[in-house]
């Protein structure tokens, strides 16, 4: 599993992924549940498949790993909720995110200039298409900038 984004940088990923999950049994016998679940931390590619074969009362989990160091973490507990702290003391909280973050946004690749941008922004009004956030990506930046508006196409 590759989590990649068209444009990120060569030789490298932009976003990650956690490989977890959770299952949560009741035993009608005993009148008890139970819960685990399976953290794979890797580097390495992987396809993961949920699997219930024909004639099977069982599912299975297969991981198709391509190489690396495979790091599993067994979490067990009688509850989902004790799990997923086990899990969460493990690889810690995120971080907070801004109250803006929440709402709808808009990026694209490509705009070729401010007149382009803004005729987006119209076209979601127009539409009663609510957004909280217009983004431009780095082609709208000053060429070698990280801060500053490439004044050419983008002359406000």
């Amino acid at each position: 599993m590759w989590a990649r984004d068209i444009a990120d940088p060569i030789d490298g990923n932009i976003y990650g992924s956690h490989l977890v999950y959770l299952e949560h049994q009741f035993n009608a016998t005993t009148k008890k549940s139970h819960s685990h679940g399976v953290f794979l931390l890797s580097a390495a590619g992987a396809d993961i498949l949920l699997l219930t074969p024909p004639g099977s009362a069982m599912s299975l989990v297969e991981y198709r790993m391509i190489g690396g160091v495979l790091d599993f973490y067994f979490f067990s507990s009688p509850t989902p909720q004790d799990v997923i702290e086990q899990y969460r003391v493990l690889v810690g909280l995120p971080t907070w995110q801004p109250i803006w973050g929440f709402g709808f946004h808009l990026c694209r690749w490509g705009y070729q200039n401010i007149d382009e941008t803004c005729q987006q922004v119209l076209a979601m009004k127009a539409a009663n298409c609510k957004g909280n956030l217009k983004m431009a990506d780095s082609a709208s930046l000053a060429e070698g900038e990280s801060k500053d508006m490439n004044k050419t196409n983008y002359n406000t």
